[in-house]
């Protein structure tokens, strides 16, 4: 079901696209100081779709290892307190004898 789902939504957006094209089909002019580039106005939005994806995946790694630098500094807290307790519950049963 969720394969379906995820199926409409990539036709919906591919639709989405065919359509944005067909209706701007002219030409812009980008000017920079090597020169300039000519192509149809669907070029320049799908290369800043291409850019903002590429920038928000950069961000998303960084988040990423953060959380996982987070993930292995709580596993040597939890490890630690773990012999802690085993150090404890061994003092305790020594001192019950």
């Amino acid at each position: 079901m969720k394969r379906l789902i995820l199926l409409f939504i990539a036709a919906l957006a591919v639709a989405a696209g065919v359509m944005l094209a067909s209706a701007n089909s002219h030409f812009v002019d980008f000017n920079y100081m090597a020169g300039d580039i000519r192509l149809p106005f669907v070029v320049w939005l799908f290369f800043s779709l291409l850019i903002g994806v590429c920038l928000g995946l950069c961000v998303a790694m960084v988040w990423a290892a953060r959380l996982h630098r987070q993930v292995r500094r709580s596993e040597r807290n939890r490890e630690m307190l773990q012999k802690e307790l085993d150090n404890l519950r061994r003092l305790r049963s020594g001192v019950a004898q």
